[in-house]
């Protein structure tokens, strides 16, 4: 059943991993186009580098974990012999 507060949470969820996955994606663009021109990643890029690849990573994981715990739950409501 959804109700007003889980849809709330929903739409809180969304726009903190919209937030998160711009952040990540801003740090990691300029230090690449850093990379195009001098061919290495200076000294400054490397922490907004870091962050960027570390925002993306952990989405990406929790994005996974996330759909494998739902189809878990559902093939678990699924098998409880409710038909």
């Amino acid at each position: 059943m959804i109700t007003e507060r889980n849809k709330m949470k929903k739409v809180a969820i969304v726009i903190a991993v919209l937030v998160a996955v711009f952040v990540g994606v801003g740090g990691i663009l300029p230090a690449l186009a850093k990379v195009r021109d001098i061919g290495a990643i200076p000294s400054a890029f490397v922490g907004s580098y870091t962050l960027g690849v570390f925002l993306l990573t952990s989405l990406g994981a929790g994005a996974v974990f996330s759909a494998i715990r739902r189809r878990n739950a559902a093939s678990y409501e699924g098998s409880s012999g409710k038909s």
